[in-house]
């Protein structure tokens, strides 16, 4: 649950300061005070849009494999954490 929630945030995140809103308004819409609103924007401009996409799609399928018992839930956490922090 929290990786797919970072990287929901990442995403909204990026959205909207594509849209150009500033750190303070992007913090209010998803619920992070300013400064941490910024530091989402920094790491979010590292990703591609459609990375972030993907990595969504891959966290609901991971607990959809977990909820019907077809992967151990450590598993596919580990799975998504080596997926994803080799990617750069």
């Amino acid at each position: 649950y929290l990786i797919t929630r970072q990287f929901n945030l990442l995403l909204q995140v990026k959205e909207l300061r594509n849209k150009g809103f500033d750190a303070n308004t992007i913090g209010e819409k998803v619920g992070l005070a300013g400064f941490i609103a910024r530091k989402y924007a920094a790491q979010a401009a590292k990703f591609k849009e459609a990375d972030l996409r993907r990595a969504l799609t891959d966290c609901v399928e991971a607990e959809e494999a977990v909820k019907t018992g077809r992967m151990n839930d450590v598993m596919s956490v580990e799975l998504l954490i080596v997926k994803y922090s080799a990617a750069s």
